[in-house]
C-alpha cells in the first residue's frame, strides 16, 4: 500500500531545505508550472507500489498537491533477472533538471521519457535477490528511465519497472498526464524530477 501523502507545505519545505529548485507560477499564466516529485518509502516493501509520485504547483499564490501510488524502485523480476551484467538501475535520490521530455513510452503511449543519456544518477543492483540495494557506486549510464504507468490497477511491480518511475493505476496516470500537457503547452516539453527518500 502506498504511503500517506504529505501536505503541500511540508513537501515545499523538504525541497527548500535541500536547496532544490522550486517552480512557481508565472504572471499572467494559468497553466501549472509543475514540480514533479517522487517519494520513496523508507523502509519500503519489495515489489510493491508503496511510493508516491506527487505534482506540486502554485495557482493564484496557493500551493496545490496531487499524489498517486507508484514505484520508484525496480520490480523483483528485473532485480533477479537484470538486463545488464552490472545490475539493474535504481535511481538515486536527487533533483534532475530537464531530465524528461514529452514522448512515447516504448512507442506506445504519451509519457515523460529520458531526455539525454546522462540525465540520471543510478546505483546498479546485480546480486539477483529481491531486495533493492540503495547504495554503492553511482553510475550515469542508464537509459530509458521514463515516467509511465503499469496497467489499469496493478498490485505488484514485477516487470513494470527496471528503473522507471511508474504509476500503479492508469486512471491516476491519465490525470497526471493531463497536468503535464497543460504545463508543456505553457512552459515547453522538458520537465525536471526530484526523488526524495521519505519516512513520513
Amino acid at each position: 500500500m502506498a504511503q500517506h501523502a504529505p501536505s503541500g507545505p511540508l513537501l515545499f519545505d523538504a525541497l527548500k531545505s535541500r536547496g532544490y529548485a522550486i517552480f512557481t507560477e508565472m504572471p499572467g499564466e494559468s497553466a501549472p508550472n509543475l514540480n514533479i516529485i517522487g517519494l520513496r518509502a523508507k523502509p519500503g516493501t519489495p515489489n510493491a507500489f508503496d511510493d508516491l509520485i506527487c505534482f506540486l504547483w502554485q495557482e493564484r499564490g496557493a500551493w496545490h498537491l496531487e499524489s498517486w501510488a507508484a514505484t520508484t524502485d525496480p520490480g523483483t523480476y528485473w532485480l533477479q533477472n537484470p538486463m545488464r551484467v552490472d545490475g539493474t538501475a535504481i535511481l538515486c535520490p536527487g533533483q534532475y533538471r530537464g531530465c524528461w521530455a514529452l514522448g512515447l513510452h516504448k512507442g506506445q503511449y504519451p509519457a515523460l521519457v529520458q531526455a539525454k543519456p546522462d540525465s540520471f544518477a543510478v546505483w546498479r543492483d546485480g546480486d539477483k535477490n529481491v531486495l533493492p540495494n540503495f547504495g554503492g557506486t553511482v553510475y550515469h549510464d542508464a537509459g530509458g528511465i521514463n515516467m509511465h504507468h503499469a496497467g489499469e490497477a496493478s498490485l505488484k511491480v514485477d516487470k513494470w519497472s527496471a528503473g522507471c518511475q511508474v504509476f500503479a493505476r492508469a486512471a491516476d496516470y491519465a490525470r497526471a498526464m493531463d497536468l503535464v500537457s497543460q504545463s508543456a503547452a505553457a512552459f515547453g516539453p522538458k520537465f525536471s524530477y526530484t526523488l526524495l527518500d521519505w519516512w513520513g
